[in-house]
């Protein structure tokens, strides 16, 4: 498993668009892919359970991998969350 911090870039947090483009991206990667925020842990690959998170932009959250291309999944996604603004 491997975990790396991002900080939210979307102005508003990660709501509805940055959480499908995230998820979208996610989807791609064979690993299981969490999102740690606080306390809470959701699912990647789920838009509903990216948007119970309630990150808002600046906040810190996690992304972890777990499988066969972890690696690329963490730096993929860590650098698309850490991106996001108002143009996507």
């Amino acid at each position: 498993m491997l975990k790396q911090e991002a900080i939210v870039g979307y102005r508003t947090g990660l709501h509805a668009r940055p959480a499908k483009l995230f998820m979208t991206e996610a989807q791609k990667f064979v690993s299981n892919i969490s999102v740690q925020y606080k306390d809470r842990i959701a699912d990647g690959k789920s838009i509903i359970s990216l948007l119970q998170l309630g990150a808002s932009q600046g906040e810190e959250v996690w992304i972890c991998a777990d499988g066969a291309d972890e690696e690329m999944a963490v730096k993929v996604l860590t650098d698309l969350l850490q991106r996001l603004d108002e143009s996507n």
